[in-house]
């Protein structure tokens, strides 16, 4: 239904809540949005619908420990992104503290943190 709509018309809806929450007064230019950018993920050739991926039901009860790493028999692989973050996941701030905290694991194993 949204997609249907002109991107005039999608940005008016948005400007329109904007100012139902904000209570805003539609005849002030100073409240009038001075930019409006949008993007059709469904459109987007490599994503297909999404910036970012979503787990289907069960998936996180059972293999959401592999999230968290390290696995393997001795320990040595680990897992980091935005889909094993703690916080923030499907989010670029969830990707780096993933990275992060899988790198700070792996240093302090290694002997590399002090």
């Amino acid at each position: 239904l949204w997609m249907t709509k002109t991107s005039e018309e999608r940005r008016k809806a948005i400007e329109d809540q904007y100012k139902r929450v904000f209570e805003g007064d539609e005849n002030n230019e100073d409240e009038k949005s001075i930019d409006y950018v949008e993007f059709d993920w469904c459109s987007e050739e490599y994503s297909r619908g999404g910036y970012s991926a979503f787990m289907g039901p069960g998936v996180l009860s059972r293999f959401g420990k592999a999230l968290g790493g390290p696995l393997g028999d001795r320990k040595q692989i680990w897992f980091a992104g935005t889909d094993c973050a703690d916080i923030w996941q499907g989010y670029m701030d969830g990707a780096i503290s993933s990275g992060e905290k899988a790198g700070f694991e792996i240093a302090s194993l290694l002997g590399k943190m002090t």
